[in-house]
């Protein structure tokens, strides 16, 4: 998991060394974190070490609850827990064709089956 963050989520540090800073800024510390991303623990690490959902919660929910603690997560939670956990609709599928599929229809081309089932569903 952590790799498939590292690589598709994980914020893409910058480095600008050439930062001016003038008296009419707020603040040096607002000033630099306009251009960087001062972070010492990383988002990762921080939700690992964070308190954990509780079970019977809606887990999406919980991850748009805090997605402005951790949004790069919060993305990659979006991504996946978003797909469904069954395949039932899918075997669904696969067994109507056998109702579209008979004995008198098996030279139909791939393309019209497809069709004929797109249609019933």
């Amino acid at each position: 998991v952590f790799e498939l963050y590292k690589t598709l989520y994980a914020p893409q540090e910058t480095q600008n060394t050439n930062i001016e800073y003038n008296s009419s800024d707020e603040d040096l510390v607002s000033h630099i974190s306009k251009w960087h991303r001062i972070e010492s623990v990383s988002e990762f690490d921080r939700y690992l070490k964070a308190d954990r959902a509780q079970a019977l919660c809606d887990i999406l929910n919980w991850w748009k609850q805090h997605e402005e603690e951790y949004p790069n997560l919060s993305n990659m939670a979006r991504d996946y827990l978003g797909i469904p956990a069954t395949s039932a609709p899918s075997e669904r599928i696969f067994s109507s064709a056998a109702n579209v599929i008979t004995y008198d229809r098996a030279s139909f081309a791939s393309e019209i089956v497809c069709a004929i089932i797109c249609l019933k569903h």
